[in-house]
């Protein structure tokens, strides 16, 4: 057995009769007896204690953890072998162990050894942490839901037996998140933030899962406290967005691209912030450092709905394109090529990771045996690896850059959100054209909710902005609660945003645009806007109010009630206005369409009713009343035609509705 007391003052200062070892020599005697606590001027004391020369082996093994040679790293383990020969029941020397087993990817002797560390010594914190990242590993190469259990039980007793600790919780968070145990994520965050030492990837964990959670306020307070603590090559993720998600960030930065106005928060770059702490967090292997593939596919497209390893239909291999190549071909494009060698196809592990909501299959090979993915290598584009632009175009919920380059989410997740229907309208005012928005959520009567509204232009200019309270509504009083907003503006292009926050972080969103025409000087309508109650209690003097009826949907033995207002009447000699309305209730869709030179039934008017009245005034605020009790259940138009009377002109408006 080497023995560090004789044989290392020789190995370290040659040979003792040369002259360089004649001054060595003592030298390095006497730095080594002292280093062991003996006295160089007896001979007995250069032999060191087992325990001694133990920590030396063990001192010299932790300088091979970053050696990055393999001479050092195989010099390491025969050096902490050395120091188990004196001390096999040194947790820290199984520790060191597994933690070089780990850097040589001998994953399943670095558990061993960290298991072992744990039975020596239960409260051996470092081994607990390194037997989950080890799990973890397992788990991130295989998908295997075994691994990642158990790193979440290692994590856990960890975090049992020194609750204090950072660290435990602080691993816990993205393994409790992937499982879609986001409570347990968020509490985990908590503890982490609230531990020591402080570390600001613990901000980072709270600021992500508040996100989640929908605490918009302080998960943008957290990752602004954190991002600037942060390694600045960790750092220039979160602020240089350009370099995960290409050239599809606007130059301008993130203002053009928040999904919500109605908030000072910018939603979208909170995503984008949650996705890159989430992808570190999972991904991140400080035994083994360097990113692969996943990391940008994840902050892109975020969590796939579904992931394997090697499915059926997957080729479970790989060919260079030099190997498809004839090989003066290939010596020309600078790729290789050989005539004497027959292409070789290398095995490889394959992950799938599935987008179907987006239509989007991506294919990541291990090429490297050893958990360091990258992206399918083939000869021609795969458009399966890419969005599906159909699907973008149909789904409004959704914010593309680019061609697809990335996606993100304009509404909160179906979990935390709050279902939002609105109504918006367009009147003519005393000075400038009025906008009526009116919106609805479910909710009782002990739930606290908050309204808010922005209008904004086409520059992205804020026009109009307001907040209120939600109140119960006079179409449903007990299950639904709602508001209604007015704004005068110049006639022009508009995105009207609506948002409602309520309890635990819950959060509902409505987006519309909208053209507001300039008047003209002749006869005009407002919007058509289906309404509740009766038409005789809704009107008093010369004003009206009325809950419009947002679902737009009619049932039982009660008439259809819509409002309008109509403008500009032509008064006659004795200054009263004559005009005449018609409802009619049409098919919204005929089946198809009437044959040439025929009349189709389905374009005929299924219910009509009609009259006169006359008007004194500016503004005819119009109520109407069609019995619709007779129609079969589907959808219907209901469209009103204005005549009047005095200068012979027609204005006309509709609106759909569907009949239960």
């Amino acid at each position: 057995m080497f023995d560090p007391g004789r044989v290392s003052i020789e190995r370290l200062s040659g040979s003792p009769r040369s002259p360089w070892g004649r001054w060595r020599l003592p030298l390095l005697t006497a730095m080594l007896t002292t280093l062991l606590g003996a006295t160089p001027h007896r001979e007995p004391a250069l032999r060191a204690t087992a325990a001694q020369r133990a920590g030396l082996y063990h001192r010299w093994a932790i300088e091979g953890l970053t050696d990055p040679t393999v001479e050092g790293r195989d010099r390491a383990v025969k050096n902490i072998h050395e120091a188990l020969g004196l001390e096999p029941d040194n947790s820290d020397h199984w520790l060191v162990l597994g933690q070089l087993r780990a850097l040589g990817e001998y994953d399943g002797e670095s558990r061993a050894c960290f298991r072992r560390a744990i039975v020596l010594e239960p409260r051996n914190l470092p081994a607990y942490l390194e037997l989950a990242a080890a799990w973890k590993r397992e788990w991130l190469r295989t998908l295997d839901t075994l691994a990642i259990s158990r790193a979440i039980g290692v994590l856990d007793t960890a975090a049992t037996l020194r609750p204090r600790a950072s660290d435990p919780w602080l691993g816990m968070v993205p393994l409790r998140y992937e499982k879609r145990d986001y409570e347990g994520a968020a509490r985990a965050a908590v503890n982490a933030l609230a531990g020591y030492p402080r570390r600001p990837e613990a901000a980072l964990a709270a600021a992500y899962t508040s996100f989640r959670e929908g605490e918009i306020e302080r998960s943008d307070s957290l990752f602004r406290a954190a991002i600037p603590r942060l390694d600045p090559t960790l750092a220039r993720y979160f602020q240089q967005p350009t370099t995960l998600l290409g050239e599809g960030v606007p130059q301008s930065g993130w203002e053009g691209l928040d999904p919500d106005p109605t908030t000072p928060e910018n939603e979208f770059q909170l995503e984008y912030w949650s996705r890159v702490a989430h992808a570190f967090l999972l991904f991140n292997d400080a035994e083994r450092p360097g990113e692969d593939a996943r990391l940008p596919i994840y902050v892109r497209y975020g969590a796939p709905l579904a992931a394997a390893t090697n499915p059926n239909g997957t080729p479970l291999f790989f060919r260079h394109p030099a190997a498809r190549l004839a090989p003066t071909a290939g010596r020309e494009a600078g790729l290789g090529g050989n005539s004497s060698r027959i292409p070789a196809d290398f095995p490889t592990p394959v992950q799938v990771w599935a987008y179907p909501e987006l239509g989007m299959r991506v294919v990541l090979q291990d090429r490297s045996l050893h958990g360091h993915f990258q992206s399918q290598a083939t000869e021609d584009f795969d458009p399966s690896a890419r969005p599906d632009p159909g699907i973008l175009a149909r789904r409004e919920d959704l914010l593309p850059l680019g061609d697809g380059d990335a996606v993100f989410h304009r509404l909160p997740p179906r979990e935390q959100r709050i279902e939002t229907e609105a109504v918006v309208a367009r009147f003519e005012g005393a000075g400038s054209p009025r906008l009526l928005a009116q919106f609805e959520v479910p909710g009782g009567p002990a739930d606290a909710l908050l309204g808010r509204w922005v209008v904004s232009d086409r520059s992205g200019k804020i026009r109009a902005r307001g907040e209120q309270r939600l109140a119960i509504t006079a179409c449903d009083p007990t299950e639904r609660r709602g508001a209604q907003f007015i704004a005068e503006l110049p006639p022009g292009a508009y995105q009207v945003s609506i948002s409602v926050q309520g309890d635990k972080g819950k959060r509902g969103l409505y987006q519309t645009r909208v053209s507001v025409e300039p008047g003209s000087p002749a006869l005009a309508l407002s919007d058509l806007v289906l309404a509740c109650g009766d038409p005789a209690l809704l009107v008093g003097g010369r004003s009206a109010r009325f809950d419009a009826k947002i679902d737009a949907r009619s049932s039982g033995p009660a008439p259809l009630v819509a409002y309008l207002e109509i403008y500009r009447l032509a008064g006659g000699p004795d200054g009263v206005s004559h005009f005449e309305y018609q409802c009619d209730v049409l098919r919204a869709a005929p089946p198809e369409p009437p044959r040439k030179g025929r009349a189709s039934a389905d374009t005929a008017p299924l219910i009509s009713t009609s009259r006169e009245d006359t008007f004194v005034g500016a503004v005819r605020r119009q109520f109407v009343s069609v019995p619709v009790q007779s129609l079969w259940p589907g959808r219907y138009r209901l469209e009103v035609r204005v005549h009047d009377q005095v200068a012979d002109t027609w204005a006309t408006r509709s609106t759909e509705f569907v009949r239960e």
